[in-house]
């Protein structure tokens, strides 16, 4: 029956989309008598600012709150700023373009400081978490963390904490606006190993103060080495973790219970095998790169690995195609204007760099040199 209601609740809402009063949360009881119904609500930005105040204050509080209830609701009062129209199945994600193009004055510096605060806590006092919500709090943290603009001292935050985590990273290296602390960081972190394989974007930051910089040939081939041994790496890992499963696996197959996971996926087609409870498939991950890595099946990983010889073979050949591919990427990522990564960008136009012209073009809403390369053909 509760469910029934929160139904009808929740559809109402939908339907008549109201506009909330300032004061609608103000406390945790008002919050869980509208939780379920806050992202069928038009966008009112003190509504939004009241709910991460409500968070950030009682983050640390002894009184009973589920706070990653709250994160969900900022989270999703956050996209009904940017929705057109709510949606009861669906609350729309939206790409590197969209946030960078939307008006980021519906979120105020006020609740910009709060998402801060709350964001810099789930890193910091995490504790306040069950250690199973950890990696989905700062995943929605993070999320909303991409629409408002940061102060002097949080962008040093950021800077001064890539270490915690991709998430932390990817707020800096992704930080919508042009800043002279994120361009001296990453110039002071140019040759950080740790960030080889985020080299178009640490890139674009040192264009936004230099726009006549070109990554260098030693620095690819120090990040195509670089992205080797990681790749190399993580095969012994995997090779390691399957073998300690095994054996678990050998040493408790008659004390705990099988379960079934897929491997091998492809499209709608996967095999599946079964391993202890509690225990977890083996993933394995490569480096991403801005060049085609050719593969080879093996038969011990039962799956394709790098051909590490042979694209050694043919790396140096098209290292200058690497070179400019990079850069058309670095140029994208970049903070500056249309009108400038037009003119940047054509410099890289060739049969080699094409599609990924166009790719840069369609993820960051760079129609001026769509149009330029049509007039080309």
């Amino acid at each position: 029956m509760k469910n029934t209601k929160d139904k009808l609740i929740s559809s109402i809402a939908l339907i008549e989309n109201k506009y909330p009063s300032d004061d609608i949360i103000l406390s945790y009881g008002d919050f869980l008598k509208h939780r379920r119904c806050i992202k069928y609500y038009q966008f009112n930005p003190i509504v939004l600012q009241n709910l991460a105040r409500l968070t950030d204050e009682n983050w640390t509080t002894s009184k009973r709150i589920n706070r990653l209830s709250l994160l969900e609701a900022i989270k999703k009062y956050i996209m009904v700023a940017f929705s057109s129209k709510p949606s009861q199945n669906n609350i729309r994600y939206f790409s590197y373009y969209n946030f960078r193009n939307e008006n980021l004055n519906l979120i105020n510096p006020k609740t910009s400081s709060y998402l801060f605060s709350i964001f810099r806590k789930v890193f910091e006092l995490k504790k306040h978490l069950p250690s199973n919500q950890w990696d989905v709090a700062q995943s929605i943290s993070s999320i909303f963390m991409k629409n408002i603009q940061l102060s002097t001292s949080e962008q040093e935050w950021f800077c001064n904490h890539v270490q915690y985590s991709d998430k932390v990273l990817n707020r800096v290296l992704r930080y919508t606006s042009p800043s002279t602390i994120i361009s001296t960081w990453a110039l002071n972190n140019y040759d950080n190993s740790t960030l080889r394989n985020r080299r178009a974007e640490l890139t674009s930051w040192v264009l936004d103060n230099n726009h006549d910089f070109v990554v260098s040939k030693e620095t690819l081939l120090q990040d195509y080495y670089y992205q080797n041994k990681l790749d190399n790496k993580a095969i012994h890992d995997y090779i390691e973790e399957t073998n300690l499963n095994l054996h678990i696996q050998d040493e408790l197959k008659d004390v705990l219970p099988l379960k079934k996971v897929r491997i091998n996926e492809f499209e709608d087609f996967y095999d599946e095998k079964e391993i202890l409870e509690g225990l977890n498939e083996p993933v394995l991950n490569f480096s991403s790169r801005f060049y085609t890595v050719p593969t080879l099946y093996d038969s011990q990983l039962n799956l394709s690995v790098p051909d590490f010889e042979k694209m050694e073979a043919t790396f140096y050949d098209n290292l200058h195609i690497t070179q400019d591919i990079t850069m058309v990427w670095s140029i994208g990522y970049s903070r500056l204007s249309e009108e400038l990564k037009t003119e940047m960008l054509k410099k890289y136009y060739s049969d080699h760099s094409y599609s990924s012209l166009i790719k840069v073009a369609e993820k960051f809403g760079l129609i001026s040199i769509l149009k330029w390369m049509l007039d080309q053909k």
